[in-house]
């Protein structure tokens, strides 16, 4: 059983500094960028669980500021419908490294 949930995050964030700190946090997560404010990748349940429950800190609610996670399963299928991706950015990688 995979433990690893494939999820796309896209957010539009006003303030640049806030904006910046999320971009980071994504990719500490391994969240790969597959568009300027789109990123996908795999995670463990509780790794999504902490990304959503940061999404308040980086957002500000006057501004219309939003985020959007939402669980996926890629496969080349879906990917008939997209242009400039690549398919073997999608490729399941089961090599992981615990630290």
């Amino acid at each position: 059983m995979d433990q690893f949930n494939e999820i796309i995050v896209s957010y539009d964030i006003s303030n640049n500094k806030m904006r910046k700190k999320f971009h980071d946090l994504l990719l500490d997560f391994g969240l790969q960028p597959i568009q300027k404010s789109v990123f996908w990748g795999r995670v463990l349940a509780p790794e999504m669980k902490t990304i959503s429950n940061n999404f308040p800190k980086y957002i500000n609610q006057e501004d219309d500021d939003s985020i959007f996670l939402v669980m996926v399963q890629l496969s080349k299928k879906y990917l008939n419908n997209s242009i400039g991706i690549k398919s073997e950015f999608f490729v399941q990688n089961d090599s992981y490294e615990i630290v």
